[in-house]
């Protein structure tokens, strides 16, 4: 990266950071997630005339986009999804990288009483591990362990 240029980050807390921080005026931020959904590889020219410092000449002139304030993004086909060019370190893919899988990238429920379940399993981890399932709100959701007894009662 260029040093000589100056790059600002726009950052947006979630509810439950702005609640935190309206609440006590202290916030200790212990994890963040960095996206850059908003931009088009497909501009990316490796064969732009002017060599390759111009590949990403098109990419670096456009708009610059508003952060989301939602946690859950609408995706492109109109159905929500989590960050789609989620932005990680992939220097060192082998080791360190954990593999997490029986978590859909998305899903589709028909009806009030339609369910799918979500049961993360760590691949190469070798060990138990306890996750945690963060929801920007509980409007569409009910979560419940395995095995435990849920009472429904139907409105209307």
């Amino acid at each position: 990266m260029d040093k000589s240029v100056t790059v600002f980050v726009d950052a947006v807390l979630t509810e439950l950071g702005r609640q935190q921080l309206a609440t006590s005026g202290d916030l200790k931020i212990s994890k963040f997630a960095l996206a850059d959904d908003g931009i088009d590889y497909n501009l990316f020219d490796v064969t732009h005339t002017n060599g390759p410092d111009y590949y990403d000449n098109a990419i670096l002139n456009m708009p610059l986009l508003e952060v989301m304030t939602r946690s859950v993004a609408v995706a492109e086909d109109g159905k929500d999804g989590a960050m789609k060019f989620p932005l990680k370190d992939t220097l060192d893919d082998t080791v360190d990288t954990i593999l997490i899988t029986g978590v859909p990238t998305s899903t589709e429920t028909v009806g009030a009483f339609d369910y799918f379940v979500i049961s993360p399993v760590t691949e190469n981890f070798g060990e138990d591990e306890e996750y945690t399932l963060t929801l920007p709100d509980d409007v569409f959701i009910d979560v419940f362990k395995e095995g435990e007894v849920i009472t429904v009662e139907e409105s209307g």
